[in-house]
């Protein structure tokens, strides 16, 4: 008897699942790391510093989209990789990283005239030296996901976290100054290449091929397109302060955004290796993608909009706690910060489907669009403060999320209905979180590190309890996940103390 699609789409969904939890499990432990680097650098760097490190990385990740040219993708949805397909998609990153990092490094003088400060010279020519490093990790990192080894993924990326803290915090601590960021971000690049090599992808040469070059170049433009812009309109925040209000308004406007980040972290391994292998899968044997989308939605927004609205609303005692109290200026800017990634970070799963199904160009202009309205509210709201900036921003964060659904409905061949439907146990999630956070919260007032401590574990507590409470009880597909989680981690335990009474 052969499976139906129910029984196929669980056996994906099993999968899946078990992906997803491997990958944010291992991701958890890299997190931590950077966590507590966060920390440590937070208090041996002035907000000054890491504004002039934030504008150097944010000029450096205007072409870092360029440096790999859509190699990662076009090899992760390629319908088969072999030896000449490998080189070719070296040649390309390699030649495009090398041009790059030639750019970088001639224009730093310029950059740090531009905007005054002589620090982003040296900053600069260091970021230039990491885009030769791009293109080796960018391959290995490329066919593991095409292997779905997800395990060792997550083993590089822990690896190349600890060597970059180490590197960052132990040249901050030597006075090395926003240095000590460059540095160690390189150091970084440079385990992921050499761990990339121990774990032997399928696939993995390094050669030069000439013969699928025009496919990757072909490929590669609009989705290089695609990422540039989508790059530049996450620095350009950063950009637009540092050279209207200063690096140190950019530096507050950077660690702002750092709790989003840390959030947002855990999804991202998620959205771009797990489900963007399988989506290309998917596609690959010619499957159904409309219920798989809306299912992935709900999942994903079930577990983001309660964790950015936590932090949102708890961003003072966790802003204040993680980077210390010369960073209270960037309380409400957090809050903010934590409210459109709230929004966005579900939808990013739209990315995947719309690249693997060809609609490359569909999405550059989205993007495209999204740059130009950050651009133009960040501009004209700057003069009246970062709260406002970060306020506003709410705007084309909005407009980009109807022009990018309503691709994809058009593509899946759905209504705004079916959307919306997807969104409601995220929804009531969120609600019931944002209410009990605020109820916990109500009647904590200190401001010493012991009552934000246990503002903080009162409120966290209690929120995880009401989100594990209606996830299970509430009927949606998170309810699904919830309840094959708790059935897995149950089986685990009883089986682990069936094993030691057996011993015994």
């Amino acid at each position: 008897m052969r499976p139906t699609n129910v029984d196929q789409d669980r056996r994906n969904s099993v999968s899946l699942l078990g992906s997803s939890l491997a990958v944010v499990a291992g991701r958890s432990v890299g997190i931590i790391i950077q966590f507590v680097a966060g920390v440590i650098l937070a208090r041996l760097l002035t907000p000054n510093e890491f504004g002039v490190f934030a504008v150097a990385a944010g000029v450096a990740s205007l072409l870092n989209a360029l440096r790999e040219f859509g190699s990662s993708t076009f090899l992760v949805r390629a319908p088969a990789v072999d030896r000449k397909t490998v080189g070719s998609v070296l040649i390309v990153s390699t030649g495009m990283s090398t041009i790059l990092g030639g750019i970088i490094a001639l224009s730093a003088s310029w950059l740090s005239a531009f905007f005054g400060d002589h620090r982003l010279e040296l900053l600069l020519y260091v970021l230039a030296g990491n885009c030769l490093l791009v293109p080796p990790a960018m391959l290995g990192n490329a066919l593991l996901v095409r292997e779905q080894r997800f395990l060792a993924l997550t083993a590089i990326e822990t690896v190349s976290a600890v060597a970059g803290a180490l590197v960052m915090v132990g040249l901050a601590l030597v006075g090395a100054g926003p240095l000590a960021l460059a540095l160690g971000a390189s150091i970084s690049t440079l385990s992921v290449v050499v761990m990339t090599i121990m774990a032997k992808p399928q696939g993995w040469v390094l050669c030069f091929s000439l013969r699928h070059v025009k496919s990757v170049v072909t490929f590669g433009g609009w989705v290089t397109g695609m990422s540039l812009v989508a790059q530049f309109s996450e620095r350009v925040p950063e950009l637009v302060l540092g050279r209207t209000q200063g690096v140190t308004a950019a530096g507050l406007f950077d660690k702002a955004g750092a709790l989003s980040r840390l959030v947002g972290s855990f999804a991202g391994p998620v959205i771009h290796s797990v489900l963007l292998s399988q989506v290309a899968e998917e596609n690959r044997r010619s499957a159904d993608m409309s219920t798989a989308y809306f299912r992935r939605l709900a999942v994903l927004s079930s577990v983001a909009w309660p964790a950015f609205l936590f932090v949102a609303i708890q961003a003072e005692p966790m802003v204040l706690l993680t980077f210390g109290a010369q960073w209270g200026q960037a309380v409400p800017v957090a809050s903010w910060a934590a409210i459109n990634a709230m929004l966005t970070t579900p939808f990013l799963l739209a990315d995947n489907l719309l690249i693997t199904k060809g609609l490359v160009q569909d999405l550059f202009w989205q993007k495209l669009v999204l740059l130009c309205g950050r651009f133009l509210v960040i501009l004209c709201a700057s003069p009246f403060g970062l709260v406002v900036v970060s306020a506003v921003l709410l705007a084309p964060n909005l407009a980009y999320l109807w022009l990018n659904q309503k691709s994809v409905l058009s593509l899946v061949g759905s209504r705004w209905g079916v959307l919306f439907r997807s969104l409601r146990q995220a929804t009531v999630l969120a609600a019931a979180v944002g209410a009990a956070t605020l109820w916990a919260a109500r009647g904590c007032s200190g401001v010493g590190t012991a009552e934000m401590i246990q503002e903080l574990i009162m409120t966290g507590a209690l929120a995880a309890g009401v989100w594990v409470l209606v996830s299970l009880l509430g009927g949606g597909p998170m309810t699904e996940v919830s309840r094959r989680i708790m059935v897995r981690l149950w089986r685990r335990a009883t089986a682990g103390w069936q094993t030691r009474n057996g011993q015994r």
